[in-house]
């Protein structure tokens, strides 16, 4: 590299440094996290169970019926991850979809390699949600997800025909139940017989994940992959209820 190349790209760092993917704090130009994230990353890692997403050393999976066929995520919902994830639903910190909606496409090709996809789509908020929130953010990973992986989009394949409890206060099986009804698929037409790639922000039990992928079954697709920006870490007491049924 000559002189002036080396110049011109300092210049060019100082004027526009590269930002944390994370936090967006200034960092080196060859880095993708600051120190004190890159240390609050938990990623999935090692042989990943396909019934929740989680490595198999994580996996409290119950025997239950899911109507998608997998699941699958970059991080787990900790540190860092679900600090950009709550900026991005609650502080309107949309650039964070951007990012994550990177590292998806990336598990998405891991993952699911030997799969093709017909079409994108997203887990709808009720119409109260989006309105107090001004977007979807589920709407917003899936853009972004389709862009990089140069697939279809379609925004509004589901519905949400109302607004159940607040599931992170609900064991395993109340979440299961209080999705239950609350999703239709109201674009029938255009996705009989398609493989469908489902995306949501955050997967706990799957429960949400499986009521969608179940109208899309109804509604005509073939199959339903799902692809989450995290799941969460999964507590003994919900599963040991989950694997009791």
């Amino acid at each position: 590299m000559s002189l002036f190349s080396v110049i011109v790209e300092q210049l060019s760092y100082a004027l526009f440094p590269r930002r944390c993917n994370m936090c967006g704090k200034a960092i080196p130009p060859d880095s993708e996290f600051c120190d004190a994230c890159a240390d609050n990353i938990a990623w999935v890692e090692d042989e990943v169970c396909s019934h929740c997403g989680r490595g198999k050393k994580d996996c409290l999976c119950s025997n239950r019926r899911m109507f998608y066929e997998a699941v699958a995520a970059p991080f787990y919902y900790t540190g860092a991850v679900k600090k950009c994830i709550k900026g991005l639903k609650f502080v309107k910190s949309v650039q964070n979809a951007d990012v994550l909606s990177d590292y998806m496409a990336d598990s998405v090709r891991k993952h699911f390699a030997d799969k093709h996809f017909d079409i994108v789509t997203c887990v709808p908020l009720s119409k109260e949600a989006a309105k107090r929130r001004g977007y979807n953010q589920s709407e917003l990973l899936a853009k972004g997800l389709s862009k990089r992986m140069k697939l279809k989009f379609e925004a509004k394949l589901l519905s949400r025909t109302f607004q159940g409890e607040e599931q992170k206060n609900l064991s395993a099986n109340r979440r299961f139940g209080s999705v239950f009804g609350s999703f239709d698929c109201v674009k029938s037409d255009i996705i009989k017989g398609k493989k469908i790639l489902l995306c949501d922000d955050i997967s706990t039990t799957g429960a949400t994940f499986n009521e969608c992928a179940k109208m899309l079954l109804l509604g005509g697709a073939d199959e339903v992959y799902c692809i989450a920006a995290a799941v969460t870490k999964r507590e003994v007491k919900q599963c040991s209820e989950q694997m009791s049924e």
